[in-house]
């Protein structure tokens, strides 16, 4: 967690010297999207604001997207699939977008290190955990576990990690405002949620698997039973989305190549997942086909 804390630092003091430039400079790169991928991204821009204006910012998968398709980003970054609705949103803008695969994450549910007793949950009790009104305490969850309020912290709603996690969960129908109503902490910051999490001691949250890893001092994450599919389930892809006509932009391309450097260099250091051979071959393609006379 520490090396965490230092990149948040470093972002925050190059804010404070105007290193990283606001967004209504023509010639900043804007970054916007997944917090899952934020920790890869402020790696990166250690080795961005030398060469480039950069701003970095998290507000979702969800956010990031849409301010792509508004024409308020230069590259999103996503922790999900992007939907036909954003599809569509961003082909009537004339926008044709790459999608690049640059890691895996798994998403992870987990308690505070304070909580010794839970260690595993099923299916059927994470379902009601955030799905029945009637579950309020741990004790209405199973008798033999301490009569105490459940204390529920999720990413907000533009959030991947949350999409992913519900889906797995409930399945694609699921009711977000049901979901919403019984969630006591969201946040688009994983960083914030995992940081007010581990101060309680009856709480649980659904956090991505990076941060699960970053945050192994003070949260527990909980094995996850008589889930089928549970890994191919909560495992997800996370992307870099650029506009082609964006990316032949020379400064751009060398932005999404500084990225996928950082994934290289820290990728398994920060706790991502690597990509499958297919995904790597399919980055690879769509590397070549923007950039084809280069070896």
């Amino acid at each position: 967690m520490t090396g965490m804390v230092v990149l948040r630092l470093f972002i925050l003091l190059t804010l404070s010297l105007g290193l990283i430039s606001c967004r209504n400079q023509t010639d900043t790169i804007v970054i916007d999207g997944s917090s899952t991928l934020h920790a890869l991204a402020e790696t990166a821009v250690v080795n961005l604001v030398a060469k480039h204006r950069v701003s970095l910012t998290m507000s979702g998968s969800g956010t990031g997207i849409d301010r792509l398709c508004r024409g308020d980003a230069t590259i999103a970054l996503m922790s999900r699939p992007i939907s036909s609705l954003e599809e569509r949103r961003c082909a009537e803008a004339n926008l044709e977008l790459l999608i690049f695969p640059i890691a895996r994450d798994e998403v992870a549910f987990v308690v505070p290190r304070a909580n010794d007793w839970l260690h595993s949950v099923s299916l059927e009790e994470v379902s009601s955990i955030w799905g029945s009104d009637f579950i309020k305490r741990w004790s209405d969850l199973r008798p033999t576990y301490p009569d105490s309020q459940i204390h529920r912290f999720a990413p907000g709603i533009s959030s991947g990690t949350r999409l992913v996690a519900l889906k797995a969960i409930f399945g694609p129908t699921y009711q977000e405002n049901s979901i919403q109503s019984l969630t006591n902490v969201m946040a688009e910051d994983d960083y914030i949620l995992a940081t007010h999490l581990a101060r309680t001691n009856n709480g649980i949250g659904i956090l991505p698997g990076v941060y699960a890893t970053h945050f192994k001092s003070e949260l527990r994450r909980l094995k996850v039973t008589n889930f089928d599919n549970a890994q191919s389930s909560l495992e997800r892809v996370l992307s870099i989305v650029v506009d082609r006509d964006t990316i032949g932009r020379k400064e751009v391309m060398n932005v999404v190549d500084i990225l996928f450097n950082a994934e290289r260099t820290y990728g398994l250091k920060l706790g991502y997942l690597p990509l499958k051979p297919d995904e790597q071959a399919l980055r690879q393609r769509l590397v070549d086909e923007v950039r084809p006379n280069e070896e």
